[in-house]
């Protein structure tokens, strides 16, 4: 796991992020949504103003592992600010 602190993300950075990567909202219970990718992995994202850094850092770590891709270039190619 990374030791990053990060600052809370706004929702609709995170979603960007989603969109992205290719993530498709599934479905949504009351805040919290679902978004699946290539219907094999899962990322459930509450639908706020702005993420607290530990839910945020989950989400991005997720996104991370499913593609195989290091969190870091994550964080850089999106310039989530630390």
């Amino acid at each position: 796991m990374w030791k990053i602190f990060l600052m809370p993300l706004k929702y609709k950075e995170i979603l960007r992020i989603l969109k992205d990567f290719s993530y498709q909202k599934f479905h949504q219970t009351w805040s919290h949504e679902r978004w699946y990718y290539l219907e094999k992995f899962w990322v459930t994202v509450p639908h706020h103003d702005e993420l607290v850094p530990k839910t945020a850092k989950s989400i991005l770590n997720d996104i991370a592992k499913h593609h195989s891709v290091p969190v870091e270039d994550i964080i850089k190619k999106y310039n989530i600010k630390l």
